[in-house]
């Protein structure tokens, strides 16, 4: 009896170990076009199970240095409504898209020099994810069930990683997206492997955003001295400013007033001293061609209660979905598209032909998508305190759709006692550099990225993938 039982379960294991090789081998990308010579590490395109009806694709690099022992860093993406493979071609991926738009070149400072990274597009609908019902609608709930179901899945594809430490990263909205899935992997699942979670720019808190932005902004000089004490006198009292949801209404006159000076000037919002770039520029980031309304994210998007805001909200939601363009605002993202669009490239990406065409944001989406948690506190409280997971919340100090002062209040405002102050953090470029600012609580790190913006991996690709691999690598920064 007992034999026949050890029989049946080398059966299953095989059985289990030939549909991993059979789905590591169907999603093997064997040539990708545009490369001198491919790359020397293996990596994958497909698709991974979320729940009910949603497919999300997902590109897996193995690292360039041991892929039986570095970390696996799983990165989501910004929005909602973008794009993780923006990331792999112009940011921390192993590849650069050449000006010509087809050829590339590799990224000296790719996160596979020191780590596996999967990339999973969210939420379906957003690239080359899709559900199989055509619905759009989602929200932060939904999102997490998703990408818990397709780590599982992944997971059990790629059998040799599951010892290996993991990471979960995102920028800009993949902070929700990051946080909820530490919490739902704690709650709710058997992975034991996941050391925490990195958030550059995040979304973190949309009160202490909003009221930094007016500071952030003043100091930086976009907000002129007039406007500031007209601000500073009709929403501050006993040394506090409540800029984001005040009952008074000179204070709100003078916040939509401060919005629109930030919103329409023509200003790159991604990265303040940066050119703004393309089309999708004021007023209010909206522009009309081509039969479609083309817009950008905005720094006032965090301010839901402003009559500016919503006004701009109001506007973008009277249009039909199929009729808008959600672009990142500023910024060319054309070579990017175009490649990912190029036929070739779906093809090894094995991409079907009756999946659309890929965008860097998809509108539809963002439009149908419900954001639950404007406040993050509880999810960080909660994962905080169980003493397992680290936590990273990075920042460039020139976004001002995310700013590095807000972070730092929601971070300082989790109560935790500080163990290193205030202090630089260095990089080495061939000489020993400022890379930022950074200060550790317990189990919790707060950082800055000198001179980037948002996508602060492509403004200052050496000093972010060294935070990074000081992080993931558990060495002091």
């Amino acid at each position: 009896m007992m034999k026949g039982n050890i029989v049946c379960m080398l059966v299953v294991l095989l059985s289990l170990w030939y549909t991993a090789e059979g789905a590591q081998k169907s999603d093997l990308i064997t040539f990708l076009p545009g490369l001198a010579k491919q790359p020397s590490f293996n990596q994958y395109s497909g698709y991974l199970n979320g729940t009910a009806n949603h497919r999300l694709h997902y590109w897996y690099v193995e690292s360039e240095a041991d892929p039986t022992k570095n970390p696996l860093i799983v990165w989501l993406g910004d929005g909602p409504g973008c794009s993780a493979l923006y990331s792999i071609l112009s940011g921390n991926g192993p590849y650069l898209i050449k000006e010509n738009g087809y050829d590339l070149e590799y990224n000296d400072n790719s996160w596979n020099k020191f780590a596996s990274v999967l990339y999973i597009e969210s939420p379906s609908g957003v690239g080359f994810s899709y559900s199989t019902d055509g619905q759009t609608q989602s929200d932060d709930n939904q999102v997490t069930s998703d990408h818990v179901a397709a780590l599982q899945h992944f997971l059990s594809e790629f059998t040799e990683v599951l010892s290996l430490p993991m990471y979960i990263t995102g920028e800009g909205y993949g902070g929700v997206y990051a946080a909820l899935l530490a919490l739902k992997i704690q709650q709710t699942t058997n992975i034991t492997t996941l050391q925490g979670f990195a958030v550059g720019n995040g979304m973190t808190s949309e009160e202490q955003l909003a009221n930094s932005l007016i500071y952030f902004t003043y100091y930086r000089g976009i907000i002129g001295d007039q406007l500031w004490d007209t601000l500073q006198l009709t929403c501050c009292s006993g040394g506090k400013c409540n800029f984001y949801n005040s009952q008074v209404a000179a204070c709100n006159d003078a916040v939509n007033k401060a919005l629109m000076n930030i919103d329409t000037i023509g200003l790159n919002p991604y990265n303040i001293l940066a050119d703004c770039i393309g089309e999708t520029s004021p007023p209010g980031g909206a522009l009309q061609k081509d039969g479609y309304v083309h817009y950008g994210s905005s720094s006032s998007d965090i301010f839901r209660y402003s009559e500016y805001a919503q006004t701009r909200q109001m506007f973008l939601h009277k249009r039909p979905s199929h009729k808008l363009r959600l672009d990142i605002q500023c910024v060319n993202t054309s070579l990017v598209t175009g490649y990912l669009e190029n036929p070739y490239v779906r093809e090894a990406l094995h991409i079907n032909e009756s999946r659309p065409a890929w965008q860097v944001c998809n509108a539809e989406v963002a439009q149908n998508y419900s954001k639950l948690y404007p406040d993050m506190t509880s999810t960080y409280q909660a994962l905080q305190q169980t003493y397992k997971y680290r936590i990273l919340v990075y920042n460039g100090d020139l976004d001002a759709v995310c700013n590095c002062i807000g972070d730092e209040w929601f971070v300082d405002a989790l109560g935790l006692e500080e163990e290193v102050q205030w202090r630089t953090w260095l990089y080495d470029d061939g000489s020993l550099q400022i890379a930022g600012f950074v200060k550790e609580y317990d189990n919790v790190a707060f950082a800055t990225v000198k001179g980037a913006g948002h996508m602060a991996a492509a403004d200052k690709p050496i000093a972010t993938s060294q935070l990074i691999s000081n992080f993931v690598n558990r060495r002091p920064f």
